[in-house]
């Protein structure tokens, strides 16, 4: 009942958002069952099409406990106010496609970098910063200054967790930050016509 109170006078809720809370849920599970290994983004296993899954999977497993508790606070914050506004299927969707879309820049990335094709990567905060810029996209903010607003929210996001997650992986959080910034100029491009 203290918990129903709460949510309802921070964020006017009756109950959290479905798709964000199951995440939550799908995170912390994934992480208590120790999966994070084989679900994790490695560049050199992905000449395999068997492993094509982890190309999604990346963002549901986490490396570090910091990270993992990094994003589950993000999820009250940024998630469920994103659900609220898109709804739950394209919220889905976006979250699925950015994440996807980031992988593959990751992938670009290191392999312009030259990183080690060994080393497993995974959280969800490239997801976070992608729907920062959907977000941005789905509230036809128009002109400049949204467009402003939305990147430095990227950005800040991706300085935060570099600040208090030096740990985590840079390239990784820098493809979802380019992702973000590519969303939000195809919605520029779109008003520009």
């Amino acid at each position: 009942m203290r918990i129903r109170r709460l949510l309802t006078r921070l964020w006017g809720l009756r109950h959290p958002p479905v798709a964000s809370t199951s995440l939550m849920l799908l995170l912390c599970l994934f992480w208590l069952m120790g999966v994070g290994e084989s679900m994790a983004l490695v560049p050199g296993l992905l000449l395999n099409p068997f492993h094509a899954y982890r190309l999604v999977t990346y963002c549901l497993c986490h490396t570090d406990a910091a990270c993992l508790l990094f994003n589950l606070m993000l999820f009250p914050l940024l998630g469920w106010p994103q659900e609220l506004c898109v709804g739950t299927l394209r919220y889905l969707h976006a979250s699925l496609l950015g994440a996807t879309i980031s992988a593959l820049l990751y992938l670009l990335l290191a392999g312009l970098w030259g990183a080690q094709p060994a080393a497993a990567v995974g959280g969800y905060t490239p997801v976070h910063m992608v729907m920062l810029g959907h977000l941005q996209r789905q509230q036809k903010r128009r002109g400049i200054s949204g467009v402003i607003q939305a990147a430095l929210a990227a950005g800040m996001l991706l300085g935060l967790s570099q600040l208090l997650l030096p740990s985590s992986p840079f390239l990784l959080h820098t493809s979802g930050l380019l992702t973000c910034l590519a969303c939000i100029l195809l919605l520029s491009s779109e008003s520009a016509l």
